[in-house]
């Protein structure tokens, strides 16, 4: 698997961040879409088939946003680690 960003500098690394924000985001909204699936199978509003199918798929996405997000932090750690001290973006 090749970078997830191919700029240098502190523009890649704020670029690299951005995505972590954005994976944490769809994390957040996978566990919202999962406890409403959950709801509407315990209040009968779906059938066992659909459960199924939806928690399945549910599983996938949640699988490749958990990739996505190791996958950052190696990326974050390698770039960081290849800037010097003075490179370093410090959020304010």
């Amino acid at each position: 698997m090749g970078p997830i960003c191919e700029e240098t500098g502190v523009g890649g690394l704020e670029r690299l961040l951005g995505l972590q924000v954005e994976n944490r985001a769809w994390s957040k909204d996978l566990r919202r879409r999962n406890q409403a699936l959950v709801d509407s199978r315990l209040a009968k509003k779906i059938s066992l088939e659909e459960y199924v199918a939806t928690r399945t798929q549910n599983v996938e996405d949640a699988n490749e946003c958990r990739r996505r997000g190791a996958a950052l932090v190696l990326e974050i750690n390698q770039f960081t680690s290849s800037m010097s001290s003075s490179e370093v973006y410090r959020p304010r």
